[in-house]
């Protein structure tokens, strides 16, 4: 969206609309050899081959350190998930004052 709205800005603020075409020009092919460069990053890691050091070792996929990290993490997930009141009880009074300050409501 932003690439796109650079090419019709606003002549309102005083800089020239080339200027704001140079700059999605370049929004543009910053975006291309991200994306290129992600790709190839994500090959390397995720295609290569296993180095021969690591071949002869059995690797877990998840850890008993790691399971007791991501134990709490999972129960609140599911508790918040069925009881989102927990969360938006809490934050009910603040949001309703927000939005009567901003005229939502």
């Amino acid at each position: 969206m932003a690439l796109l709205s650079s090419f019709s800005p606003n002549t309102g603020l005083g800089l020239s609309t080339d200027l704001f075409r140079g700059f999605m020009i370049a929004g543009g092919v910053g975006t291309i050899l991200t994306a290129g460069y992600f790709l190839w990053m994500l090959q390397r890691v995720n295609l290569g081959t296993m180095p021969e050091r690591w071949k002869e070792h059995g690797l877990a996929d998840v850890l008993t350190v790691e399971w007791l990290a991501w134990i709490p993490l999972l129960f609140a997930i599911v508790v918040l998930g069925l009881y989102p009141r927990l969360i938006f009880g809490v934050t009910d009074q603040a949001v309703h004052g927000l939005m009567s300050v901003l005229g939502g409501g």
